[in-house]
């Protein structure tokens, strides 16, 4: 060698050590595409009655006692394919390999869960109607393990870009001997709800979707039960000036962007404490300069270009708006101008439009905050209601923010966490209904009754009082939930005490059970976290009161010790045992009004009231479209108590030291 070429090596070493720059080092996704072009991946939306109608003569799946051995066979079937899948979805949904392995393993463990339920043969179908570019993986699990658990064949309809992972998930399932007749896939990126809400073989669906976005609206005429979990509204973090920076700072990347932004606990907002607003910017700045943004097929990225051409639109008009307003916007420099991890910076929230819209934008606002309760504040005034998390060193701030956020997930010195055994309530515009856990499952096994149509007690006049109650209401709940628990009992006790009868020996009964139960809904455990459930009230709840006393007391007594306002609604006027249970308590925490079919549209359009228990759906609210009626409960066959309160699932970080072997 002469010396010549010697200096132009060690040239080439040198620049590539400067730069760390080893060239491309891409994933083989042959597999999967020859896979893909192999099925039948073509778009049903003009399909869907015909599909539907022959679901109706040929799918049925009946639980038996080898159904918890093929869900187990399934979920190791899962893991053993999480190379395929990773194919799948780096071809499909240009998805990096980590981010899909991640979500496989969370997939495998909802099937290994629910194996240990049992349910009953159904007469109908669960339909899940699932979003493209708006969810992960792992939500199949949500829906598809609990369901076939309770004994449910399965119409699954996903995005024409989901559809080939859905699609080998349910070629594992055969081979796990789970029969075909149980899961039909249709591909479409067009079908909406109201055919699945208006035909006969359907009784549940589920949308993982925009309850919000147009195409979704629909009427539940029927009072099917409907469960939604809504992917665009994201997450906030709030971070303290005694927190570990460098951790939060490294969290929001993987937060904001990880798995494409598809996640429910995306973060499109990050609170900063004023003294450190600027030292945390600078490090989140640098983080940002040094991530590598590549496409699925990139080992090396660490996070991937969407798959999404809308999300660069959005992403170039939310820009192009911060920057009229005069909002810093930082974006690192990349070799293609497609999408770009971009923060706005210093952003006013009141004044700010860039904030407040619902969709995904790639973008995440950087807000400073004074106080505990203006970043609070900030949290809570938001469409959000799926998560948010907390960091902070002082465990006292922590449980306090913890305990005022109105969320259904928070974090504490963490982002993101979820297990199959946690039960989770997605809050505000962010979902419907209960996913995960003991209570997840019991919403595929209680089934609501037929609707009564009959509307024998219209033509009442409408008393607007009952708005004003509610009004009212919101109030009188939120110092009552505000008491200790044994001291909302032993307040209702005293009130018992003074009533006599049957009715009250029914009510004092149900307030020990209360006392029992309080801790149904358990405590789980993550590598590295603890998570313990804090049941609060669900806040105001209308209660329509039919004629079985004991019924009545159980209801009563629950909803009222758990926390919660109540509006009744007595069928029996002359019944003044309610009015007498109102006197005994703070006021406003009670309402009774005589019931009248307006009485219950009045309930069931109010935006403040939280829950609306009825024992016969009625003809005179089923014209209301699903975003509408999410709070409106049909009373179910068996216990519906545990839907008095929603659990905020409290994630404590335990910390895991690699100094100590303990």
């Amino acid at each position: 060698m002469n010396e010549s070429t010697q200096i132009n090596n060690e040239s080439k070493l040198q620049t590539i050590f400067n730069t760390m720059d080893y060239g491309e080092n891409l994933e083989n996704t042959d597999k999967a595409a020859e896979w893909v072009k192999a099925v039948d991946i073509t778009d049903k939306s003009a399909e869907l009655k015909s599909i539907l109608d022959w679901a109706k003569e040929n799918l049925g799946h009946e639980f038996t006692e080898n159904t918890k051995t093929q869900l187990l066979t399934l979920a190791k079937q899962i893991e053993k394919n999480a190379d395929m899948f990773a194919q799948i979805e780096i071809f499909a949904r240009s998805i990096l390999s980590k981010d899909t392995r991640k979500a496989v393993t969370l997939l495998a463990e909802y099937f290994s869960y629910y194996a240990n339920f049992t349910g009953d043969l159904r007469k109908g179908a669960c339909v899940a109607v699932i979003c493209d570019d708006e969810n992960p993986l792992w939500v199949l699990g949500l829906v598809v393990a609990p369901a076939l658990a309770a004994g449910y064949p399965i119409v699954l309809q996903t995005g024409i870009k989901l559809a080939p992972a859905a699609n080998f998930l349910l070629t594992l399932a055969e081979t796990a001997g789970i029969p075909q007749a149980a899961l039909k896939l249709i591909p479409s990126s067009e079908g909406g709800l109201q055919e699945y809400l208006d035909h006969d073989y359907v009784d549940v669906v589920v949308l993982f979707g925009d309850l919000l976005d147009g195409k979704y609206h629909a009427v539940n005429r029927h009072f099917k039960k409907f469960l939604a979990l809504s992917p665009r509204t994201g997450a906030s973090m709030i971070v303290f000036d005694d927190s570990d920076t460098s951790s939060a700072a490294e969290a929001v990347v993987d937060a904001a962007w990880g798995y494409q932004g598809m996640l429910p606990w995306t973060i499109d907002t990050v609170l900063i404490q004023e003294n450190v607003f600027a030292m945390f910017t600078d490090k989140l700045k640098e983080k940002l300069a040094s991530v590598r943004v590549g496409y699925g097929d990139d080992k090396l990225a660490d996070i991937s270009y969407p798959n999404c051409q809308a999300l660069s639109v959005r992403q170039a008009r939310t820009v192009r708006r911060a920057k009229d307003q005069g909002i810093e916007v930082y974006s690192p420099d990349l070799p293609t101008d497609v999408f770009a991890p971009t923060l706005l910076i210093g952003a006013k929230a009141y004044s700010n439009y860039v904030i407040v819209g619902g969709e995904r934008d790639g973008c995440v606002t950087l807000l400073p905050f004074r106080s505990i309760d203006e970043a609070v504040n900030l949290t809570n005034n938001t469409r959000h209601g799926f998560g948010a998390s907390v960091w902070t060193e002082n465990v006292g701030l922590a449980n306090e923010v913890a305990a005022k956020v109105t969320v259904g997930n928070v974090w504490l010195n963490g982002h993101g966490l979820i297990a199959p055994d946690v039960t989770f309530v997605s809050l505000k515009d962010s979902g419907a209904g209960y996913f995960g856990g003991a209570q997840g499952f019991r919403e595929f096994t209680e089934e609501p009754k037929s609707l009564d149509a009959s509307g024998k007690e219209g033509g009442a006049v409408i008393d607007l009082r009952v708005g004003t109650a509610i009004n009212v209401a919101v109030g009188a709940g939120a110092r009552w939930s505000k008491r200790a628990f044994l001291d909302r009992v032993n307040a209702l006790r005293e009130v018992a005490d003074g009533l006599g009868g049957c009715f009250a020996g029914k009510f004092a009964d149900e307030l020990r059970r209360c006392v029992i139960d309080k801790a149904e809904w358990g405590t789980s455990s993550r590598p590295g976290y603890v998570v313990t459930p804090w049941t609060n009230a669900r806040g105001v709840v209308a209660i329509d009161l039919e004629s079985d006393q004991d019924s009545n007391a159980s209801l009563l007594a629950r909803a009222l010790a758990r926390g919660n306002a109540v509006i009744a609604l007595n069928r029996y006027p002359r019944n003044p045992i309610y009015a007498e249970i109102s006197k005994g308590l703070p006021s406003g925490l009670l309402s009774v009004f005589p019931h009248t079919v307006e009485m219950e549209l009045v309930c069931a359009n109010h935006k403040a009231l939280n829950l609306f228990l009825s024992p016969l759906p009625r003809a005179a609210v089923a014209g209301q479209s699903v975003a509408d009626s999410k709070n409106l409960t049909i009373k179910l066959t068996g216990d519906i108590n545990w839907r008095l309160v929603f659990p905020k699932n409290v994630w404590y970080s335990v910390g895991r030291s690699l100094t100590c072997d303990l």
